[in-house]
């Protein structure tokens, strides 16, 4: 790395995802040392130097891979949901696409048409989604910045929430103490009195039960975040 004159230019020489890249700046050395500086600075934060164009590649293929990284390092029911979003939606849509080639529009007009066909929540994953995945193709190389950055979120209206009666619950678990499942009522019971999902119930182990302090810790599990 270093700079150079020609042509009565200053020009900076340095290397950049194991190529080498010259690029002219100007009639002042100074300049060109600070240019060059700068350079390096980006590249010991990893930063998106403009110098070199990502790599390309089809929407269809980077879809793969990011399965792989969901595979390897999500929950069991996150990489599920992301299989049936990119396989099931993104995938038919834009598969044959490069991925360069996705905008921000795009990334909206999709999103008008979902939420004209599932709810508002459904929706909200499925762009949680391609946030993630697109946000990894920035980090992977693939994408200069992410188009679904600037994607806004859904509207969300105001939640109303009805809770159980006394007697409601009173007629829930006894109809539960009758059911012929016999860890029906357990099951209940312990989300009447903790307000933990059905994943995170599934995913206790005796380990996770301290019944002395009458605590349960949910932790993250393999199956389970």
């Amino acid at each position: 790395m270093g700079v150079f004159k020609r042509q009565g230019n200053w020009w900076i020489d340095f290397y950049h995802q194991g190529k080498r890249v010259r690029r002219k700046v100007g009639p002042s050395k100074r300049v060109a040392e600070m240019a060059l500086a700068d350079i390096q600075v980006k590249k010991s934060k990893n930063d998106f130097l403009g110098v070199c164009d990502p790599k390309r590649i089809l929407f269809k293929d980077f879809a793969s891979e990011y399965l792989e990284y969901s595979r390897a390092n999500k929950a069991r029911s996150s990489y599920e949901r992301d299989v049936t979003t990119i396989q099931r939606h993104l995938v038919p849509l834009w598969g044959d696409l490069d991925l360069t080639r996705i905008t921000t529009k795009m990334i909206e007009d999709y999103k008008g048409q979902r939420i004209e066909r599932v709810v508002a929540s459904t929706v909200t994953r499925e762009l949680f989604t391609l946030k993630n995945m697109l946000r990894m193709a920035v980090e992977w190389g693939y994408l200069k910045e992410s188009p679904a950055a600037k994607v806004k979120k859904l509207r969300s209206g105001t939640a109303h929430f009805r809770y159980l009666s006394g007697d409601e619950i009173s007629a829930l678990l006894r109809a539960c103490g009758e059911s012929d499942n016999p860890l029906l009522l357990p099951f209940v019971v312990t989300a009447l009195h903790t307000g933990m999902r059905l994943g995170e119930i599934t995913a206790l182990e005796w380990k996770d039960i301290d019944f002395k302090r009458r605590i349960l810790r949910v932790d993250n599990k393999k199956e389970h975040h």
